[in-house]
């Protein structure tokens, strides 16, 4: 690996600041790596702040879509999926009763990065969490209810409905998406799930929902803004859809 011309030893990466740091962190310099892991395991304020936030949000986010794990939506209208999963991380990075257990454990094994190892591990770990929650799940019901996805899928398959499905469920989730307060919400379940529109045909029937917050004008977004736009209509609906739902479930006892 070629390093950066006056870097060449962990002596002089020790003596770095932490915005030095992090540009090399950036180019996956390996003495950084380890000197960032070096400086976290000894709880380094801002490296430990650098790490759980900057560094690992990114990779939370990822990891979260992946999975379907609850999300939040800040003032600007992102979505983020980091928040339900900031906790269960540290715990899982400080495994064994070990602060930065695993962090420690990184070894730069067949050239691979930190961030490509923390990935990797962290990904493995909540893929099966997820698994577990959707065993779990299953023994209870017929088909899991506990994920926005679940919600969405009864409504997909309402017209093909066998003796997988329960229709009590199916039901409950029309009744779900008929008690979504906001217009909009129940516009876009029903043409981006109901009746499986394509993305930019309904683009243009949900147009009137969308309140761009920059330049350029609607009317001039490619077809890639659009998509955009589309898919975080339907996140929302899709959560506030399960919101409802798991309110009638609550209700009728099930």
């Amino acid at each position: 690996m070629k390093y950066p011309k006056g870097i060449c030893n962990k002596i002089e990466i020790s003596s770095l600041s932490l915005p030095q740091l992090i540009k090399l962190l950036k180019q996956q310099n390996t003495f950084a790596e380890h000197e960032f892991v070096r400086r976290i395991s000894n709880n380094a304020k801002q490296e430990v702040q650098y790490f759980l936030n900057e560094y690992s949000i990114p990779m939370l986010n990822s990891i979260g879509k992946d999975i379907h794990a609850d999300v939040t939506i800040d003032t600007s209208g992102r979505v983020l999926y980091y928040q339900s999963l900031i906790a269960p991380y540290y715990f899982f990075i400080s495994a064994q009763n070990l602060e930065w257990h695993k962090l420690c454990l990184f070894k730069n094994k067949d050239d691979a990065s930190l961030a490509s190892y923390l990935s990797c591990i962290t990904s493995r770990f909540f893929r099966k969490e997820k698994m577990k929650e959707d065993n779990n799940s299953l023994n209870k019901n017929s088909i899991s209810v506990q994920e926005n996805e679940d919600v969405a899928i009864l409504l997909e398959q309402r017209e093909d409905i066998d003796e997988t499905i329960d229709p009590t469920l199916l039901s409950l989730a029309l009744k779900a998406k008929d008690r979504l307060p906001d217009e909009r919400d129940r516009k876009v379940i029903e043409l981006l799930i109901m009746d499986d529109t394509d993305t930019l045909d309904a683009f243009e029937e949900l147009s009137a929902y969308i309140v761009p917050k920059k330049s350029p004008p609607i009317k001039d977004w490619d077809n890639k803004r659009k998509q955009n736009a589309v898919s975080l209509l339907k996140l929302r609906a899709k959560e506030h859809l399960r919101i409802e739902f798991q309110k009638l479930l609550k209700e009728e006892k099930i």
